[in-house]
């Protein structure tokens, strides 16, 4: 149910009950209609008893209507289920990362919206609470440079009159440091048969393709080779 069709229908309770109420002779031994209904008349009920306290008899149809108003505009809301939150982009990294956002589905037109992002590579949090102007969207403009590289989690939950609804997680990796390599002396300074090698070492690498096609033999004189490379992981 929209936000407009609720308010509508909430208009249209309290016109009926408010109707209801007006009708119901103004006694102290009779409870109200919607008092039955509610039951939250006691309120009501001693307000009646003591009528002499009230100055202006207005006072009273005031504070009931007023009750009334608020109980209409009310009914029919339920808190939040069913929506979803992702981090966009993922991986995140060092030019994206103050530029993120969260796309979000099956929320309603002026719920509010509360995120919290946490990083398992240190301490931190960035959070935020806003209303949403659509049932799906994007969140967008997020920063999360100040959160240390590792798993970031997204907390995200909608919340309306009815109620706040489940917390649902997300998880992207933020990634903004590039690797670097470093490449050994050969294992022997000179031969004539070979074999030479050397030790290729990564570090903050997530992931090694080095093939012999990446690689270029500079030779000299008469002299000739192979290419192979061997090892496996994203170290050496």
């Amino acid at each position: 149910m929209g936000y407009f069709d609720r308010l509508i229908g909430g208009t249209l309770v309290f016109l009926v009950i408010l109707a209801f109420r007006f009708r119901v002779p103004q006694t102290p031994c009779r409870r109200t209609l919607f008092s039955r209904l509610l039951k939250a008349h006691a309120m009501e009920r001693r307000l009646l008893k003591k009528p002499r306290q009230l100055p202006f008899p207005g006072v009273r149809r005031l504070w009931v209507t007023v009750f009334l108003l608020l109980a209409s505009f009310s009914f029919g809301y339920a808190q939040p289920s069913g929506y979803t939150a992702t981090i966009n982009p993922d991986p995140i990294s060092a030019a994206n990362a103050n530029s993120v956002s969260i796309d979000y589905t099956g929320g309603t037109v002026l719920d509010t919206y509360s995120y919290t992002f946490v990083s398992d590579g240190g301490p931190g949090t960035v959070t935020d609470t806003g209303l949403i102007l659509s049932g799906a969207g994007s969140i967008s403009g997020i920063d999360l440079s100040g959160l240390p590289d590792g798993n970031i989690t997204l907390s995200f939950t909608l919340t309306n009159i009815g109620g706040t609804g489940p917390i649902v997680n997300d998880v992207a990796l933020k990634d903004t440091l590039a690797p670097t390599i470093a490449i050994s002396a050969p294992s022997v300074v000179s031969t004539t048969t070979g074999p030479v090698t050397y030790a290729v070492t990564y570090t903050g690498a997530t992931a090694v393709t080095l093939v012999p096609g990446n690689i270029t033999l500079n030779t000299t004189g008469t002299a000739t080779g192979t290419i192979g490379v061997s090892g496996a992981g994203t170290a050496t």
